[in-house]
């Protein structure tokens, strides 16, 4: 079969503001673990690596513990969010704003610990759109229409 459609695991039908949704959450499910990650491995040639005078200047000397938690906590809520929201309107938007909030609390407790930076903003930024995204796309009429 060629129709429209059929190359994709998501319903044709499904409303372009989920569609939305599924994007924002991938995109930070997978940002937050490559993040995750560099900071866990925190070598010299990672782009991601946690700079010294972030840990010197927080109780968490040690990179590898706040590294874990944003690829497991952070990265994780964020494909939750994607796996609900293509499964489910009434879960999906649950699990975005879940997953909206977890990030946006990252965001405060590592300015509070370390300071905030540009690239910290942005993600506040982006927590903040993704709320709005979950609110606005997964509102009941487009619920009914979309599970």
């Amino acid at each position: 079969m060629t129709g429209r459609g059929t190359d994709s695991s998501v319903p044709e039908s499904t409303p372009p503001g989920r569609r939305l949704a599924m994007v924002v959450t991938a995109f930070l499910g997978l940002t937050a673990i490559a993040g995750g990650i560099g900071t866990v491995t925190s070598s010299g040639m990672s782009p991601t690596a946690l700079p010294p005078s972030w840990a010197d200047a927080s109780s968490l000397n040690v990179a590898f513990v706040p590294g874990l938690l944003l690829s497991i906590v952070v990265g994780g809520a964020q494909f939750v969010a994607f796996v609900a929201a293509v499964t489910s309107a009434r879960r999906g938007a649950w699990a975005t704003v879940s997953a909206a909030l977890t990030l946006l609390a990252w965001c405060l407790v590592q300015a509070i610990l370390i300071g905030g930076d540009l690239r910290q903003a942005l993600y506040v930024v982006i927590g903040f759109v993704e709320l709005g995204i979950a609110g606005a796309a997964f509102r009941p009429s487009v619920q009914r229409a979309g599970d």
